[in-house]
């Protein structure tokens, strides 16, 4: 897995949902889509984040 910040402009589209938890596995959360997608390097590649 690997951890992004997205910084997009004031005016990109955003949509907000709820992630349930699958596969028996417990978790869910808030997402979010940007359904036009983002504005050109508004997205940042932080680390890997280790496993387990």
């Amino acid at each position: 897995m690997h951890r992004f910040t997205v910084m997009p402009n004031a005016s990109t589209a955003i949509q907000y949902g709820v992630v349930e938890p699958a596969h028996g596995q417990p978790g869910g959360g808030v997402e979010v889509i940007f359904p036009a997608g983002t504005n050109a390097w508004s997205v940042i590649h932080r680390n890997q984040i280790p496993p387990g």
